[in-house]
């Protein structure tokens, strides 16, 4: 008997100061701003885990947070150690070989999402300071669904998944995880990790859309030949999923109480394939039929870049 999926929801949680307890990753990709220094013109200041650049020379004494006009400074990206966190999948914290983040977020978590990875493995690990370790999986990202035959598995192109839904995570409060990635010999990279508490919201249906819009833009000159502008691009999910007719309410106003904030959204069987997996905001949501004792619903979710 093949299971349907299950359509699930993970608003994410905020990642401080006191919530990151350590990573691997430096934190020194310019000096800390400091107001006694002064700075010229395109300079790079690190302030709040965020990168500031200099527009003018003698900037002395001017705080980055509050020049709101951006006389003085220009927000830039993250800080490498920080990027996990920053909302931008594009932006990805990057690092030889490994890279590892350590998180106590003082409350229960289930789920975590790994996004615009760059990785051989990845390693999860969760302690609890009265149960000692509780949970240690390592996931093996090499990606092997295209491999149908020797000829393939030989000559076919390598590929890894580029992401990780994990919804399993044992319920301790005070535990903390340990993410890390590696590549021996090469390079791990992040996106984005997410973590949450899962909310199920229904039963997938057959007609599941999983895409992509690119911003990329191919300028023809005047003989016709073609220049590329590489640029980012989004993912999107549009999903039929039923709900008990009950619980239509409910999960029309979950739907609509996450829509303008960024969320975690997929479609899975199995805690770490992570295959349809999107962050980002729900467009719409229709209730399309009821049948029965159900309600279907027809949703279409749109990624962050």
């Amino acid at each position: 008997m093949t299971l349907r999926p299950s359509f699930k929801m993970v608003p994410p949680m905020a990642v401080t100061d006191a919530i990151l307890q350590s990573s691997t990753i430096a934190e020194d990709d310019h000096p800390v701003w400091d107001a006694a220094t002064t700075y010229a013109s395109g300079a790079r200041v690190i302030l709040d885990h965020k990168i500031y650049l200099s527009n003018a020379d003698s900037n002395l004494g001017n705080d980055p947070r509050n020049d709101t006009a951006q006389t003085w400074w220009t927000p830039q990206k993250a800080t490498n150690r920080w990027k996990p966190f920053d909302t931008y999948l594009a932006d990805q914290a990057s690092q030889a070989e490994s890279a590892e983040w350590v998180f106590a977020f003082g409350e229960v978590i289930d789920s975590l999402t790994l996004l615009n990875m760059a990785a051989a493995t990845v390693q999860i690990a969760v302690t609890d300071p009265t149960a000692g370790e509780v949970y240690n999986q390592t996931y093996e990202l090499d990606d092997n669904r295209g491999i149908s035959d020797i000829y393939d598995y030989f000559f076919g192109p390598f590929q890894r998944a580029e992401s990780l839904a994990v919804t399993d995570l044992p319920l301790y409060s005070d535990a903390s995880i340990t993410v890390t990635l590696a590549d021996p010999g090469g390079t791990v990279a992040l996106g984005q990790a997410l973590f949450g508490q899962m909310e199920i919201l229904g039963t997938a249906q057959e007609d599941l859309i999983f895409g992509y819009e690119s911003f990329s833009r191919k300028e023809p000159d005047a003989f016709g030949r073609v220049a590329v502008v590489p640029r980012d691009s989004l993912d999107t999910l549009n999903v039929e999923f039923i709900t008990p007719r009950e619980n239509d309410t409910y999960v029309k106003s979950r739907l609509k109480a996450r829509g303008d904030l960024p969320t975690v959204y997929m479609v899975d069987t199995q805690s770490g394939a992570g295959w349809h997996v999107v962050y980002g905001y729900v467009q719409s949501v229709t209730p399309s039929a009821q049948l029965g004792q159900v309600t279907k619903f027809a949703t279409e979710i749109q990624g962050l870049v």
